[in-house]
């Protein structure tokens, strides 16, 4: 006679047992998702900006360009917003007006064209959202977002560090403790830079020095392009001994043959271009911890005519706050 009250007691129960198990679930899936984070996210800010602004269609509100604002937001949203959440450190690096790099090599990056207005104007929104989602805004007079991230890197690795740029010059900062992720979502490890290039992140800075970088405007050696600049690293190991030795010494002849051309001060000079400078001298605030600005990013949102992007942030304030405690998430629940 247990039967129908067991029966009727399970269906009654039913729906407060799923509710349960998807709040435990979800508690389970976000313990396990802050766990695989790193200590740091350090983003390429320029990069990004540059990236989402030729990569989202032009937009505009009440006259103000907003495309790269949307890019920006839509990426923040989704990569900083976990790590922040989680407790972690996030650093929005941004480009000094000048460089240093400029007194090495005075064409260094001189083919690129002026920031066009439209992003000009959006610069300042972006570095005001990348603050309210608890980016630590850090530049250094002379110093590039490169130099800055590197420099990090080079003090906290250790920790663990997630570097948010799509520049291949970061390859040379991965490590086992540090990490590319790609704006398309992809993750850059040991691994991956290994089989793309040829050659291991330590070598990314001489692999670069003798295959040249367009975008930088850095000249390479003449007739060598990645496979054989992987070859060669893979032999002499390093750009100083490439340089001393490969003209006689190339397995091949052809790569002999190009590297008896090669004018070793020119090449010696890309490579300082090529190398990230690890010993910035970071102002102390870049180790502050901050926490989102749900109502900074709400203003901001309304401002800008992002309505899609503020109807995303309700929904992951919602997930913050129930992550913070079921009271906190109930009551917002309620209040929905």
């Amino acid at each position: 006679f247990f039967l129908p009250r067991v029966s009727s007691m399970r269906w009654r129960w039913r729906p407060a047992l799923f509710v349960v198990a998807t709040t435990r679930l979800r508690a389970t899936r976000r313990a396990a998702s802050a766990d695989s984070l790193a200590s740091w996210l350090v983003i390429d800010g320029a990069g990004l900006m540059y990236r989402q602004f030729y990569g989202t269609p032009e937009l505009s509100y009440e006259g103000q360009p907003t495309g790269a604002i949307v890019g920006v937001s839509k990426v923040l949203l989704k990569v900083a917003m976990p790590y922040v959440s989680a407790g972690r450190r996030v650093v929005w690096a941004m480009d000094s007006p000048t460089s240093w790099r400029t007194e090495v090599e005075e064409t260094y990056k001189a083919t690129r064209s002026k920031m066009p207005d439209a992003l000009r104007a959006q610069t300042q929104p972006i570095r005001e959202f990348a603050r309210a989602f608890g980016a630590v805004i850090v530049g250094v007079e002379g110093q590039e977002a490169d130099d800055v991230i590197a420099t990090i890197v080079e003090r906290h690795g250790d920790e663990g560090v997630d570097v948010l740029s799509d520049d291949k010059d970061m390859e040379q900062l991965v490590s086992p403790t540090v990490r590319l992720l790609r704006s398309g979502g992809k993750i850059v490890d040991e691994r991956t830079v290994l089989e793309t290039r040829g050659v291991e992140p330590r070598q990314i800075a001489a692999y670069l020095a003798l295959t040249g970088d367009s975008s930088d405007n850095v000249r390479g050696v003449a007739g060598i392009g990645p496979k054989s600049a992987a070859k060669l690293l893979t032999q002499f190991d390093d750009i100083h001994s490439v340089l001393d030795r490969a003209a006689t010494e190339a397995d091949a002849k052809s790569l002999r043959t190009k590297m008896a051309k090669a004018h070793k001060p020119d090449v010696l000079a890309a490579y300082r271009l090529t190398c990230l400078d690890r010993a910035c001298d970071l102002p102390p605030d870049y180790l502050r911890r901050e926490d989102v600005d749900f109502p900074a990013l709400e203003h901001l949102a309304d401002k800008f005519g992002l309505r899609t992007f503020r109807s995303r942030l309700r929904a992951a304030e919602s997930e913050t706050l129930r992550a913070a405690g079921p009271e906190l998430g109930d009551d917002l629940e309620d209040q929905a």
